[in-house]
């Protein structure tokens, strides 16, 4: 539940301390005091990192199918599965803002086969719903 936004402190404590490294000062405030030779250095270490959004949609498929699985047994694990995906929301957010270079331009067809993919855990909660309460 935490680990969206403990990735988003992580990373932004890295890229605060190589720019302290690049500036030579505890306050890296000044991007024209910079150490870098060649645009291609500055723009690597001050923009963010790639945006790769089918770890980011595995990751929810992920949570979602390990949640209707087991749901039926453990019920607290929806109202822990929705404040994952609320802190999720948040951190990409925050880390589409802040953190990442522009993404790449992507089509529809992935989100729609990520949504195929989470309308058939459903039957995952149903059979293991029926599993149990058969019991």
């Amino acid at each position: 539940m935490v680990a969206p936004i403990v990735e988003y402190f992580f990373f932004f404590i890295i890229r605060f301390v190589k720019r302290i490294f690049d500036q030579k000062s505890l306050c890296p405030c000044d991007k024209y005091k910079t150490t870098s030779k060649t645009i291609h250095q500055f723009e690597t270490l001050y923009s963010g990192p790639n945006f790769f959004v089918h770890y980011r949609l595995a990751f929810i498929v992920n949570i979602v199918y390990i949640t209707f699985l087991f749901g039926p047994g453990m019920p607290l694990l929806f109202p822990i599965t929705f404040a994952g995906l609320i802190f999720t929301y948040i951190s990409e957010r925050l880390r589409m803002a802040y953190s990442y270079a522009k993404p790449p331009m992507y089509d529809s067809r992935l989100t729609q086969q990520t949504l195929q993919a989470l309308n058939k855990a459903t039957i995952f909660y149903a059979i293991s719903a029926a599993w149990l309460f058969s019991n």
